[in-house]
């Protein structure tokens, strides 16, 4: 992830612990950014799109697909539920599944993205299982004997769920070997500064959800080339612990050499939650069944 001057919703300076005036320049500058994205929503979202998408239309179109295809199925489900056509099911959510483990195993990894992800293996991983699950549902939907709805829905949505429980398994073990897997790369750098913004967090009991968060802005060389650049995780706070004009040592990505590793084993406790409930729910629906 590249540093820029451009980017106004970061807000960068030489202190790692923030001084009473740069904490008020910290909070105003998000203000004023946060006031010109509201004024211009446009300009914001194009902002957002993650770099390569105008050369390769391809990860992009398939992405509208497959969010197209995803809340275009869970609807369809909902409606054959209230209007009670349940021997759709199974071929909704198969072709759901099918479609976006389609998508995972040929578009894994978009050239340039701005955000944290597994590697490339694990997300086809992610795909294969997909896929199969969405074959293994469309195999139920004809095989299912008629007349048993709750016993065939039971098993319809534990498979589901089985498949829920195994993508985000991997989706946790992809998170965790990230720093074997992708960011391989170790290099010199130098702390120049710290960049500063905030995110959307839990209330805080004040009336506020924003978290602030912080990393070093590091200068290195890599291939010959001068790099700007921060973690692609943030540290939570406003204060960091590196002193800024120390050497360092980082990991960087040698595909995206501007990508650097911060910590991420507290990205993976969500996904690791996801997949212990949907292996409950799983197990409870296929004993039930």
């Amino acid at each position: 992830m590249r540093y820029s001057e451009d980017n106004k919703e970061i807000f960068f300076n030489e202190e790692m612990i923030l001084s009473e005036e740069g904490n008020i320049e910290y909070s105003e500058h998000f203000r004023q950014w946060r006031s010109e994205v509201l004024n211009h929503p446009a300009a914001w979202f194009g902002s957002m799109m993650p770099e390569g998408y105008g050369e390769d239309k391809g990860p992009a179109v398939a992405g509208g697909v497959s969010a197209v295809v995803f809340f275009g199925g869970i609807i369809a489900t909902i409606f054959c539920i209230a209007k009670q056509k349940y021997e759709y099911i199974p071929y909704l959510l198969g072709l759901v599944m099918a479609v976006m483990g389609i998508v995972s195993v040929i578009f894994p990894v978009v050239k340039g993205s701005k955000v944290f992800s597994e590697s490339a293996l694990a997300i086809r991983i992610e795909g294969v299982i997909g896929v199969v699950g969405g074959i293994v549902l469309t195999v139920m939907g004809l095989m299912l004997p008629k007349g048993y709805v709750t016993s065939n829905n039971m098993l319809v949505f534990g498979v589901v769920c089985v498949v829920v429980a195994l993508v985000m398994l991997i989706k946790t073990i992809g998170i965790l070997r990230a720093p074997k897997s992708i960011y391989t790369e170790e290099v010199n750098a130098t702390c120049i500064g710290y960049v500063r913004t905030f995110e959307s967090g839990n209330n805080d009991g004040g009336g506020s959800n924003l978290v602030p968060v912080n990393s070093p802005l590091f200068e290195y060389y890599y291939g010959g080339e001068k790099y700007r650049s921060y973690y692609d995780l943030w540290n939570t706070g406003k204060d960091g612990k590196i002193p800024v004009g120390s050497a360092c040592v980082i990991k960087i990505s040698p595909d995206e050499p501007s990508r650097v590793l911060g910590s991420c084993g507290k990205y993976a406790v969500t996904p690791g939650l996801f997949a212990f409930m949907a292996l409950i729910a799983a197990v409870v629906l296929l004993v039930l069944a």
